[in-house]
């Protein structure tokens, strides 16, 4: 069974089942100033890469460190949210910072199945239990959701795909919420975004990000009349 794409899972014991096959396949790990994550080798085993298909879950990627830091620089940024979206939450890295932070609801939201349980399952290590809301929802184009927060990391990769999401990105900011991107500069970037900080990232981060070595937390504003 290949643990990717759209897969829903509804059942508690499939979910039950991927969250353990994912923790057998992959590390706690725990760098400085980032809570602990069940992350994957640089160069993972062609088993797990056969099982798992695109394991993108298993990394950290920048833009969601940029959000990461941010939120920790300016912690009311999560705390005054009532409703958070970290959409495309992959490992669930900016989902755990917004909840850690304060944030009274948060939704880590992947429309790969194996993403948002991985997030669950980092939700869960140690202590400190993180209630976070799942969902493997295709959301692009549905503007009214309800959150007043919406994160956006690593998700301007593509063209096309980039484009759909700046469109549905600049409706809900029409509506009221505020939209943050983390993105460490790729070509499909919208260049209306306004950077509010870039981070610098660290060594081991780079190892495992095609060279970028810097991160923007960006804000997305209302489009001009």
């Amino acid at each position: 069974v290949l643990f990717q794409g759209v897969y829903y899972w509804a059942s508690s014991d499939a979910a039950m089942s991927l969250r353990a096959s994912i923790a057998r396949h992959a590390s706690i790990v725990k760098h400085l100033n980032m809570p602990p994550l069940y992350l994957l080798p640089d160069c993972p085993p062609e088993e797990t890469l056969r099982l798992f298909n695109d394991p993108f879950w298993g990394y950290v990627w920048p833009g969601s460190y940029a959000l990461h830091r941010y939120m920790h620089d300016n912690p009311t940024v999560a705390s005054d949210s009532s409703s958070v979206l970290d959409f495309g939450c992959g490992c669930g890295l900016a989902s755990l910072t917004a909840k850690r932070l304060g944030a009274r609801r948060v939704v880590a939201n992947d429309i790969c199945a194996a993403a948002v349980q991985a997030a669950k399952l980092n939700a869960q290590i140690g202590d400190s239990r993180i209630l976070l809301e799942l969902s493997t929802e295709d959301l692009v184009g549905r503007p009214d959701l309800g959150h007043d927060l919406i994160l956006a990391g690593d998700m301007f990769y593509d063209s096309e795909l980039g484009a759909a999401v700046q469109e549905w990105l600049e409706e809900i900011v029409e509506g009221g919420a505020r939209v943050l991107v983390g993105d460490p500069g790729r070509h499909a970037l919208p260049p209306s975004l306004e950077l509010l900080e870039e981070y610098d990232l660290p060594d081991w981060l780079r190892r495992t990000n095609h060279g970028f070595t810097a991160a923007g937390c960006y804000e997305l504003r209302p489009r001009k009349s």
